[in-house]
């Protein structure tokens, strides 16, 4: 059940994935500013999202 779950919602994982690597872009050239620990939840969640998506196209790609 949880694979049919990744498998749907992989593509969802890398957009997030691409939001969050944006934002932190964004941090890094100086265009927002945001607190320290804020910037280390966006890495983590970019690195998670990034994570479930490959998961998920695992799943959907795998032979049953």
């Amino acid at each position: 059940m949880t694979n049919r779950w990744l498998s749907r919602l992989c593509y969802s994982f890398f957009v997030i994935a691409a939001v969050l690597a944006y934002e932190i872009y964004r941090v890094n050239s100086g265009q927002k500013v945001i607190l320290s620990w804020q910037y280390t939840l966006m890495c983590i969640g970019a690195v998670m999202a990034l994570g479930l998506g490959i998961v998920g196209i695992r799943a959907r790609h795998r032979v049953k």
